[in-house]
C-alpha cells in the first residue's frame, strides 16, 4: 500500500487518540451506482466516486467505524478477476470484502430523475452474504444541487443504524466533509472527476479539475488537500506544500504537519521535514505515523520530542513495520523487538516472531512455537509445530504431528489436538459453533465430523460424514439461533444444538434442504421441491420445479413454467399461472399474466388486476405513486392503489405537489390531483416556471400564465428557458426567453429589462 494511501487511512484515525480503544465496525463502501436513462446516467456518473468517497471521508471521523478505502475494492476486484462485465456485481463486492477483512459493506445508488435523485442503501454481511436495507431509513428525494447536505443526512441515519450517538463533534465532522465542505455543486462535480482521474494516474489532468473546482470556490479545501496530492505525485513539491498548508480545517492540524513534512522529505529537505515532524508529534504525540516517518529520515541523528536521539537502524539486518511503536527486528537469524528510538524491548533470542495481537506474540524457539506477552516473557511453552494469532476472545489454534486443537490465553486446551487441520493459517477467529473432523480407521481414510463451542463442550460428537453450520442473526447481526446441516451414510439432513434429528437424513446434498422460514423450509427430492415443517414433517409433497425464499413470509414457486406463490402458513397460495411474479420492495408483488401486469398484496387481495400493459412507481415531493398505461393509455394510483387519473391520458407528468401535466388528443391541460380540470385541453406543450407561473406553447409559439389562467405574456416567445430571481431578498421574478434567436430577460409584466 502505497503512502497517499495510508495517509488517506491513518490522518484521519487521530481525530480521537482513544477511539483506537473502541470496538470498531469494519466498513467497506466501494462506488456507488448511478441509475436513470442513459443521458443522466453520463451526465452525473461523477456521482458515483462522490457518494462514495464523501460518505467514506465522513465515517473515517467516526471513532466506531474502521474504513477500507474504497480504491482497495477496485484494486482487489482486478487483480483477482472477479468482474466478469462493465458492471461490478454485488457478489464481486462481496469476495473482495473477504479478501480485504471488512465485515460489511455499504452498497448505494442514486436514481437520477428528473434533476433530483433518489439514493438506496443496503448493508451486505460479508460473512453470511445477507443483504439486509437500512433500518427506517427515510424515503428522500433532493436535487442535485443538494446532495451534499443529503450525503450529511444519510452519515447520520447510518450512524442510527449503528446505534452511534450523534455527538456534535462527530456531526461537525461530518459536515466538514459534506454539507460544509462546500456551497457550490458544480466545485464538487470538477472535484469528483478530478478523483477518478487521479486514481487512474492521470495526475496533471486532475490537477486541472482541482484548478476548476477552486475556481468556483477559493475556500473549498478539499480541493485545495486533492490538488496538492496530485502535485506531490508530480514532483511540484512546493506548490503542494503550499496547497496542503490551507487545509487545516478539513484534516487535524498534526495530519497537515505530517503532510507536509513527508512532501519535504520526498524532496530531500531533511531539516524542513524533521522541523514539521515534531510540529505534529507536538500535536498529537500518539500519532504513530509521524513515529514512523522519522524512522524513515536517512541521517545519524534526528529530533524527536525535543532531543537528540541516534539511530540505530544500521545494527539490524531487517526492520520491520512498526506498529503501537514497537517494530520486529532481524539480525543473525535471530528475531526480537526495538522501539521508535531503536532501544531494544525484546531481545533477539528467538527463530522466529510474529505481530502482537491480542496482548501475544507467537514466538518460535528451537523449531517449536508458544507466545510472549507485550514485556517479552515467554508465557505459553514453545511445544507447538504451528499456531494461530489468539483472536479477539483470547483463543488461538494450535497444531501437533498434523492435528489441530485449541488453547485459551492461560495455556488451557479448550479443543483437544486430535483433529484434521482444515483451516488456514491466515485469518482466523473462532466462531461460537465450530466444526471439527476426524480420521478413522487404520489407514486414517474415513473422516467424521463433530461440533465445540468456544467453551471447550461438545456439542455434536463426532460421528457425522459432514457437518455445515448457518448462524441466523438479527439486524444487528446477533445470533438467534443455528441450522446445523448433517451427512449421515451419504444422506443429508438437519440436527439441533441438542443433536436431535429436526430434518430425517433422506436428502441427497446439502443444496437440497434450505433454510427454514417462520417454521418451514423447503426440501427437494428428485428434483422437485416441497416444503416441511419444524418437525420434519413434509406438509406439501415435492412437485415444483423451482423454489425461491422471499422476504420472510413467501415462497415463489415455479410448475410447468408457470409461476405462483404460497405463503408459509400455507393457509393461501396464489396458483401457479403466471409468466412471472416479481417482489418490490414496497411489499407487493407485480404480476404477469398473459402478457398484462398486475399487483398483489401480501394479504392476497388483487390490487391491480392483470389489465395493464405497463405499471410503473414515479416518485413526487416525497410521495410515492403507480402511473398505470391501459390500452395504450396511462392513468394514476397512489400507493394505497386509489384511483386519481383514469386511464385516458396519452401522457402524464406531475408539475408540482397537486398539479399534473395531462396529454389528451394530441394537446396537453393541467389537471389537479383531485383529476379536477384546472388548465383546458389546448396547449402544444406546458412547463413548469414556479408555483404560481406556467410556460405555455400555441401554434408554435410560447407565452406565460398564472396560477390563475391569466395571461401575464402574450405567445410571441420561441422559447422560455427557465425563471429566475436575480435578488433573493426580493420577491421579484425574472424569465429568461428566447426571441427571433435572441435571449432576453423579462420580468412578470412582459417588460424586456435586458438582452444578452
Amino acid at each position: 500500500m502505497n503512502r497517499i494511501i495510508l495517509f488517506i487511512l491513518l490522518f484521519f484515525c487521530f481525530s480521537k487518540s482513544v477511539s483506537q480503544n473502541k470496538k470498531t465496525t469494519s466498513l467497506g463502501i466501494p462506488n456507488f451506482t448511478v441509475l436513470g436513462n442513459p443521458e443522466d446516467v453520463e451526465k452525473y456518473k461523477w456521482l458515483e466516486i462522490g457518494f462514495s468517497e464523501s460518505l467514506t471521508d465522513a465515517f473515517s471521523r467516526v471513532p466506531e467505524f474502521s474504513l477500507i478505502e474504497r480504491n482497495q475494492f477496485l484494486k482487489i476486484i482486478n487483480e483477482q478477476n472477479l468482474q466478469n462485465t462493465k458492471q461490478i456485481d454485488t457478489s464481486s463486492i462481496v469476495k473482495a470484502g473477504k479478501i480485504l477483512g471488512v465485515k460489511q459493506i455499504l452498497i448505494g445508488s442514486c436514481q437520477i430523475i428528473t434533476g433530483h435523485t433518489l439514493v438506496n442503501m443496503r448493508i451486505v454481511n460479508v460473512e453470511t452474504g445477507e443483504i439486509s436495507p437500512l433500518k427506517n431509513l427515510p424515503t428522500i428525494v433532493t436535487t442535485i444541487d443538494s446532495v451534499l447536505f443529503l450525503q450529511k443526512k444519510l452519515c447520520l441515519e447510518v450512524m442510527k443504524q449503528f446505534n452511534v450517538k450523534n455527538e456534535n463533534e462527530i456531526i461537525s465532522q461530518i459536515e466538514t466533509v459534506t454539507s460544509g465542505s462546500t456551497i457550490n455543486i458544480k466545485a464538487y462535480e470538477f472535484l469528483n472527476k478530478g478523483l477518478e482521474l487521479f486514481n487512474n494516474g492521470q495526475f496533471n489532468d486532475a490537477i486541472e479539475m482541482y484548478n476548476n473546482a477552486l475556481t468556483i470556490d477559493k475556500k473549498y479545501q478539499k480541493a485545495y488537500y486533492r490538488r496538492g496530492e496530485s502535485k506531490i505525485k508530480i514532483n511540484n513539491y512546493d506548490e503542494g506544500i503550499e496547497d496542503y498548508k490551507k487545509v487545516d480545517n478539513y484534516i487535524r492540524k498534526d495530519s497537515v504537519f505530517s503532510l507536509i513534512g513527508d512532501a519535504y522529505m520526498k524532496q530531500g529537505d531533511k531539516e524542513k521535514s524533521v522541523e514539521y515532524l515534531v510540529k505534529a508529534q507536538k500535536i498529537n504525540p500518539g500519532n504513530l505515523y509521524v513515529k514512523r516517518l522519522l524512522n524513515e529520515i536517512n541521517q545519524n541523528e534526528f529530533i524527536l520530542n525535543n532531543k537528540q536521539v541516534k539511530s540505530s537502524s544500521t545494527d539490524f539486518e531487517t526492520i520491520y513495520q512498526y506498529n503501537n511503536g514497537i517494530a520486529r527486528v532481524k539480525k543473525n537469524k535471530k528475531y526480537g523487538y526495538i522501539d521508535i528510538n531503536g532501544s531494544i524491548k525484546i531481545p533477539l533470542i528467538y527463530d522466529d516472531l510474529r505481530d502482537f495481537k491480542n496482548g501475544f506474540a507467537a514466538a518460535k524457539l528451537d523449531s517449536k512455537w508458544g507466545f510472549i506477552d507485550e514485556k517479552g516473557i515467554l508465557v505459553l511453552e514453545a511445544k507447538y509445530s504451528e499456531v494461530s494469532d489468539f483472536d479477539e476472545y483470547k483463543l488461538a489454534r494450535v497444531v501437533n504431528k498434523d492435528k489441530w486443537g485449541m488453547i485459551n490465553s492461560k495455556g488451557k486446551i479448550i479443543i483437544p489436538i486430535e483433529f484434521l487441520d482444515n483451516i488456514l493459517y491466515g485469518y482466523w477467529k473462532s466462531e461460537d459453533l465450530m466444526v471439527v473432523t476426524k480420521t478413522n480407521g487404520l489407514l486414517n481414510l474415513n473422516y467424521s465430523d463433530g461440533v465445540y463451542d468456544r467453551e471447550g463442550n461438545i456439542i455434536i460428537p463426532t460421528i457425522y460424514d459432514d457437518i455445515y453450520i448457518i448462524r441466523i442473526t438479527d439486524e444487528n447481526y446477533k445470533t438467534i439461533r443455528h441450522e446445523i446441516y448433517a451427512s449421515l451414510n451419504s444422506k443429508w439432513g438437519m440436527i439441533n444444538t441438542k443433536n436431535e434429528t429436526i430434518i430425517p437424513f433422506v436428502y441427497e446434498s446439502r443444496d437440497c434442504i434450505r433454510s427454514f422460514k417462520n417454521g418451514f423450509a423447503a426440501v427437494k427430492v428428485n428434483e422437485r421441491w416441497g416444503f416441511v415443517n419444524t418437525k420434519g414433517i413434509r406438509v406439501i409433497d415435492t412437485f415444483f420445479e423451482i423454489v425461491n425464499d422471499f422476504n420472510g413470509k413467501m415462497f415463489e414457486v415455479r410448475d410447468k413454467g408457470k409461476w405462483g406463490l404460497i405463503y408459509l402458513d400455507f393457509k393461501q397460495t396464489l396458483p401457479c399461472e403466471y409468466e412471472k411474479v416479481e417482489y418490490n420492495s414496497n411489499g407487493y408483488y407485480k404480476l404477469l399474466k398473459g402478457g398484462k401486469l398486475g399487483i398483489l398484496g401480501l394479504d392476497f387481495v388483487m390490487n391491480l388486476p392483470c389489465e395493464y400493459e405497463k405499471i410503473e412507481k414515479v416518485e413526487y415531493d416525497g410521495k410515492g405513486y403507480y402511473k398505470i398505461k391501459k390500452e395504450d393509455k396511462w392513468g394514476i394510483v397512489d400507493l394505497n392503489f386509489k384511483q386519481i387519473l383514469d386511464c385516458e391520458y396519452e401522457n402524464i407528468e406531475f408539475l408540482s405537489k397537486s398539479y399534473l401535466k395531462v396529454k389528451k388528443d394530441g394537446k396537453m391541460g393541467v389537471v389537479d390531483i383531485n383529476n379536477k380540470l384546472v388548465l383546458a385541453f389546448e396547449y402544444e406543450n406546458i412547463q413548469y416556471l414556479t408555483y404560481q407561473f406556467l410556460g405555455v406553447q400555441k401554434n408554435n409559439k410560447w407565452g406565460i400564465i398564472d396560477n390563475k389562467n391569466n395571461t401575464i405574456c402574450d405567445f410571441k416567445y420561441d422559447k422560455i428557458n427557465h425563471s429566475f430571481n436575480i435578488d433573493k431578498n426580493k420577491d421579484t421574478l425574472y424569465f429568461e426567453v428566447l426571441m427571433n434567436g435572441k435571449r432576453i430577460w423579462i420580468d412578470s409584466k412582459c417588460k424586456c429589462i435586458f438582452r444578452l
